[in-house]
């Protein structure tokens, strides 16, 4: 939350405020020098931001010559709950390990029912974010069982970009997987699209959502309830039900073989 602050704010300054009167303009720097940093920096962003593995990342840290580095982990109020300090790859294991015992929470078995969100504003502000929550709740239940995900969804899909024509543009959940498999080039917000077919592909996915309407969650292969105790009482009296009202916030997982 308080990284979100900080680059609001910048965005709100550069875009949304006038300038102060006889502020300085600033201009744009044009060097071979700016040029190669800037590609520099994209090639970075490619590798540490879009393609992410353990490996790279550990190659990097230790390529750094870093030999002390200091970990905290916070709660859901944002305060310091643990600190870690010492060489990088040992401490941040532990600081890793700390995280997920906090985090992660193992069950025995999987459910019928899974109600879930997406921790609230601004973190549910659009289908497109609320994914992590439907996410969770796929690890801990049954195939052919249903989540219910509660976002407010005010952005919409959200209301730009190509997310909700992608997630239109098939007839059904299968077909939409098809589409992605067959691909020979990758489109615009397909990895979050793949990811959400999955999630329906394995259990029924029910909305509870004030911003979209029925037929536009219909759009996505998605339902809509506009009772959510109603909803989850339709899975019976014997139905195991398991909420996490914090969404993506908890890691959840059934001990033993992992769901598919």
């Amino acid at each position: 939350v308080i990284g979100v602050y900080y680059y609001l704010r910048v965005l709100v300054y550069m875009y949304m405020r006038e300038p102060a009167a006889g502020a300085p303009v600033a201009t744009p720097m044009r060097s071979a020098y700016v040029n190669t940093a800037l590609l520099v920096s994209a090639a970075l962003v490619l590798a540490l931001g879009l393609l992410p593995t353990r490996s790279l990342h550990v190659a990097i840290a230790a390529a750094t010559g870093v030999t002390f580095a200091l970990d905290v982990v916070l709660d859901g109020a944002q305060r310091i709950v643990s600190a870690f300090g010492g060489d990088v790859l040992p401490m941040h294991a532990a600081a890793c390990a700390k995280a997920g015992a906090i985090a992660m929470c193992p069950v025995e078995k999987p459910f019928d029912v899974v109600v879930t969100s997406n921790g609230g504003f601004p973190l549910d502000q659009n289908l497109y974010q609320s994914v992590k929550g439907m996410s969770a709740a796929a690890q801990v239940v049954k195939p052919g069982g249903m989540i219910v995900c509660a976002a407010e969804c005010r952005d919409g899909f959200p209301a730009h970009g190509p997310y909700r024509a992608e997630l239109a543009a098939a007839p059904s959940v299968q077909a939409l997987l098809g589409t992605i498999l067959s691909r020979q080039r990758t489109v615009a917000d397909q990895w979050q699209i793949q990811v959400l077919a999955s999630i329906m592909a394995r259990a029924r996915v029910v909305v509870s959502t004030s911003y979209l309407s029925d037929a536009q969650l219909a759009e996505a292969h998605l339902e809509q309830t506009h009772d959510v105790s109603r909803t989850v009482a339709e899975a019976g009296p014997q139905a195991g039900i398991c909420a996490l009202p914090h969404g993506p916030m908890t890691v959840p997982y059934v001990l033993g073989p992992a769901p598919t």
